[in-house]
């Protein structure tokens, strides 16, 4: 995959490398498990920073679309099946896995990055609105 940035643009170089990783990430460049570039990789390719790689691949850990995994890189656990639109404008709205947990009885599974993206996006985008006093 060739990245690349605009300097010019207004918008920060780790935000721009950021939407290119989802937009791939989420139409399958990137498979489920397939690993990521490395940040050095990823950062001389774009030429960017080794900063800017590693705050793009932060969000989009946060935001449940990869994973961490130590002295090893960076891997996508992004789902489809997990997403009610493939590729969100800002933020995402999931639908819950409704999975019966293996051991037990009844019950249902919730992914935390699941649930972790969607409180992002309510307090990204309803933020003032919660803090209001209710009638």
């Amino acid at each position: 995959m060739k990245y690349s940035v605009d300097k010019s643009k207004k918008e920060k170089l780790y935000m721009q490398l950021y939407y290119s990783l989802r937009e791939d990430i989420t139409r399958g460049a990137y498979p489920y498990g397939s690993k990521l570039p490395s940040k050095r990789l990823l950062a001389e390719e774009a030429e960017v920073s080794v900063i800017s790689v590693m705050h793009a691949y932060d969000i989009l850990s946060d935001e449940g679309y990869i994973e961490p995994r130590e002295k090893s890189g960076y891997y996508v656990v992004f789902r489809e099946r997990d997403f009610s639109s493939a590729a969100p404008a800002r933020g995402g709205y999931t639908e819950v896995a409704r999975t019966k947990p293996e051991g037990e009885g009844s019950g249902y599974s919730f992914p935390y990055a699941t649930l972790a993206r969607t409180m992002r996006k309510v307090i990204s985008e309803r933020g003032e609105l919660l803090l209001e006093r209710s009638q």
